[in-house]
């Protein structure tokens, strides 16, 4: 496709196909042909785009009326405001769409457009352009919802794949983080925990439905942390750089106090009184576990630092003599809180990288049979 941009009527035939009517020796240039359509259709759509950006306006204007309203004070949304935003999102929406006369279809068909002029500015490697199209598709997709009352997944569904990705268009620009972190998690609980988990009894013993039981409950009690933390590992891992060692380290350690914190939450929901120190609150928690709570009764001095050094203690659990079906997951379990000691009172940053990844292997680990423990034997207060 061809026109002189120094021609705007030029411009218009060509945008139009009309090349029969272009003017001989006039001065071209040779562009996309996506581009001419864009233009094109972006200006039919003008009517659409103004009125998914007034429902912007008017939800950012009711956002900021009720932070004034609350004295500027940061916070979640009560009950009653988000009932209040949706009222006046609705409102805006229904209002907007009646004013161009649109429906479901036309809307789709907008989405669409949105849609494919993402993916083209994309593989161009325009990736301001792009992000501009995916600002505008979210503000499209609210319009709708609002508008017409449909869901945002019946949207993504009925929108389907129009860009030639394997996913749902909208999916792909808009990825469900929730989702993808949770995958990641799993994957690491399967690869990095449970091939290579310590031998224990069939109740006790690791597996898929032990992986999911863990990620269920953590999802259903909010416990984001865990997923965080593998997920800032996974980007941290492998770099070389100081900054990201340093980083490393950092979410290594908070993955220890997370150990701790989920034992807590455990034993909160065993009715156990939230007191003391890590090493009685994991003893408590495998009371109905014989060898392992031994393990814990009688070696619980080797999980400090005070009179020993890390590497010390480490010699010493490796050299205990434990019986019973789950005697290497009491050692698990005392290196784990070793692990989660010396990284709470000393810090990780000076661990070399292989011992941070051994530290975050034990604390997922741990957590996995922790979990576990508690389905098979619930403690008894």
């Amino acid at each position: 496709m061809i026109f002189d941009t120094r021609r705007p009527e030029l411009m218009e035939l060509a945008m139009r196909g009309r090349l029969s009517e272009l003017p001989e020796g006039a001065s071209y240039i040779q562009i996309s042909f996506e581009g001419p359509r864009g233009l094109r259709d972006g200006v039919t759509w003008s009517g659409h785009l103004d009125a998914a950006t007034k429902l912007d306006v008017i939800r950012t204007r009711k956002l900021s009326e009720i932070s004034v309203r609350r004295g500027g004070e940061p916070g979640q949304l009560t009950v009653e405001e988000v009932a209040e935003l949706d009222a006046v999102s609705v409102r805006t929406a229904e209002t907007a769409l009646q004013a161009i006369n649109a429906d479901w279809s036309s809307m789709k068909a907008f989405i669409t457009y949105l849609c494919e002029r993402w993916d083209e500015h994309r593989r161009r490697g325009a990736e301001a352009m792009a992000n501009e199209y995916r600002r505008h598709l979210q503000r499209a997709v609210w319009l709708a919802s609002s508008g017409l009352g449909i869901g945002v997944s019946w949207i993504i569904g009925d929108v389907g794949r129009v860009t030639g990705h394997l996913e749902n268009t909208l999916d792909v620009i808009f990825p469900d983080l929730a989702h993808k972190r949770r995958d990641t998690l799993i994957l690491s609980l399967r690869h990095s925990v449970v091939e290579k988990a310590p031998p224990a009894e069939p109740d006790l013993t690791l597996d898929e439905d032990a992986i999911v039981d863990l990620v269920d409950w953590l999802e259903r009690t909010d416990q984001w942390k865990v997923h965080l933390a593998v997920e800032a590992i996974l980007e941290h891992q492998f770099k070389g750089g100081v900054m990201d060692h340093a980083a490393l380290a950092k979410e290594v350690e908070s993955l220890g106090v997370t150990f701790e914190h989920l034992i807590d939450a455990l034993l909160l929901e065993a009715g156990f009184p939230n007191t003391g120190t890590l090493t009685p609150k994991t003893r408590d928690l495998w009371s109905q576990v014989p060898d392992v709570f031994e393990t814990f009764k009688t070696h619980y001095g080797l999980v400090s630092t005070k009179s020993a050094t890390r590497a010390d203690r480490l010699v010493q659990i490796d050299a205990l003599t434990l019986t019973g079906p789950n005697a290497e997951v009491g050692r698990l379990l005392l290196r784990a809180v070793l692990y989660r000691n010396a990284g709470v009172h000393g810090g990780m940053g000076h661990w070399a990288e292989a011992e941070l990844h051994e530290a975050s292997r034990l604390f997922l680990t741990a957590m996995m049979f922790c979990r576990h423990a508690f389905i098979s034997s619930p403690p008894v207060p």
